[in-house]
């Protein structure tokens, strides 16, 4: 699918028409939908890899959802290429400094490092992934920490929708790179790997012929396990996507 507007690839359009379509994101409904618990999942690790009132800046925020879980106890920064976007997160964040930046200009923002900084599904959308993570690394302090999450083509995921994989069916997803490439690049800007895994099974149905509210409820146990926990306990490939925490070498 191309698209709604070639020139403004994640306007509105993209989280209404796109991979996002149908996600539960406001309202007493966002409690039923994998989004809203995908993002406070993810806002436990943060939790655990910042210290407590630190500097935290994701790039890519989107509408703030996973930067509501962290704004009231840490200083929070957020950047988005959607104007809309921006917008729309400053109804939701009131303490969080949010800007319209593309990655690349990631630096800008600098007045001293960050802690943290948090990339959830933002890297396979750029051309040169390499570079950013090269700016990413020179905006974190010696001994503070990146989390970043990408589609994992090499996932077992992959292997069951094959064609029509949720990692294709996103036309602006670019740069596919399997778990291992990612760990590789990350280590090259200064990083230290602590642990890669994955997201568990979201993306239901699977299986021919087996009932699709079925298999939700099945293929969503070891999600729904991670969750409860708090911390990451799946193995890489065994899901859609890898997620990557690295802390950043003190010399």
């Amino acid at each position: 699918m191309k698209p709604a507007h070639p020139k403004k690839p994640f306007s509105l359009s993209y989280f209404s028409e796109g991979p996002y379509k149908g996600a539960k994101i406001s309202g007493i409904k966002r409690f039923l939908g994998k989004y809203y618990w995908a993002r406070r999942f993810y806002a436990e690790i943060i939790r655990r890899i910042t210290p407590a009132g630190g500097k935290i800046l994701e790039i890519g925020c989107g509408f703030g959802d996973l930067l509501v879980f962290l704004e009231p106890d840490f200083r929070t920064f957020g950047t988005d290429v959607s104007p809309e976007a921006i917008q729309s997160a400053k109804q939701k964040l009131h303490h969080t400094n949010l800007r319209v930046l593309p990655a690349e200009k990631t630096l800008t923002l600098l007045s001293r490092p960050f802690d943290t900084v948090v990339a959830c599904h933002v890297l396979e959308h750029l051309k040169n992934p390499d570079t950013v993570l090269g700016i990413i690394a020179k905006s974190i302090k010696p001994g503070g920490s990146l989390f970043v999450v990408m589609p994992d083509p090499e996932g077992v995921g992959h292997r069951l929708k094959g064609a029509r994989w949720v990692g294709y069916r996103d036309k602006t997803h670019i740069s596919l790179y399997p778990g291992s490439r990612w760990v590789k690049l990350i280590e090259k800007h200064g990083f230290q790997v602590k642990r890669v895994f994955s997201d568990g099974f979201w993306d239901s149905p699977y299986i021919r012929y087996v009932p699709a509210v079925i298999q939700r409820i099945i293929f969503s146990i070891p999600s729904i396990v991670q969750i409860v926990v708090g911390y990451p306990i799946l193995r890489a490939r065994f899901g859609e996507s890898i997620g990557i925490i690295a802390r950043k070498n003190n010399s």
